[in-house]
């Protein structure tokens, strides 16, 4: 079933199995949302953490979207939703951790910066040019699971700069597990490291690797 109105710009879905991946995260995700909104007063900067889960509920509901597309239009406004929410996740995601992990102030004040570098890198340079990911419909590779789109001149790049802040919260978390002396803070960072370096390999060899070649 589909959505349409002109021939050139139209919106079109169809039903694949395969959307139930994404929307058991979009689910989970909401669920963890509401967990933590209930327990607010027990978590430092919450805020921050909040605004990382909503970005992976959009993300989901991006994969969604990809996998029900139906033509080239509707795969590029999908796969579109993919590098807002990165961006804005990952960067709160930064400043999450240096909250949690540090006192000192030039390294919230450093996150916060990174922030805006990414919004401002995102804004001004995605939305206006095909440098990172080319605009062009046509431009679209189809798969078996949707469509994909194709990287511009610097979309390696922006990949890579995504890989390297993920990691440098990894980081942060290894140097905070290692310092940390009580076992309950060490359980508490190891939770956190786990659940970062699970898609930092799923996305090196998903999106990284295969970009490469």
């Amino acid at each position: 079933a589909g959505i349409s109105r002109t021939k050139e710009l139209s919106l079109s879905f169809s039903y694949d199995p395969i959307v139930f991946i994404p929307l058991f995260s979009v689910i989970t995700n909401i669920v963890l949302l509401i967990t933590i909104a209930k327990r607010r007063r027990y978590i430092k900067s919450i805020l921050w953490f909040c605004v990382c889960i909503i970005s992976a509920v959009l993300w989901g509901i991006g994969d969604m979207m990809t996998f029900l597309a139906n033509n080239r239009e509707t795969g590029l406004l999908a796969r579109s939703l993919v590098p807002v929410t990165s961006l804005f996740g990952v960067s709160a995601l930064v400043i999450f951790v240096s909250d949690i992990t540090s006192d000192d102030a030039d390294m919230h004040l450093g996150s916060r910066l990174l922030l805006v570098a990414n919004t401002l890198l995102y804004f001004v340079v995605n939305l206006s040019t095909s440098l990172i990911i080319n605009k062009d419909p046509a431009s679209l590779v189809q798969r078996y699971w949707g469509y994909e789109t194709v990287f511009g001149p610097f979309g390696l790049i922006y990949l890579l700069w995504s890989q390297f802040v993920i990691i440098y919260v990894a980081g942060l978390l290894t140097k905070y597990y290692l310092s940390r002396k009580k076992k309950e803070q060490k359980k508490q960072a190891l939770i956190f490291l786990i659940g970062i370096l699970i898609p930092l390999f799923g996305s090196t060899f998903t999106n990284i690797i295969p970009a490469i070649f």
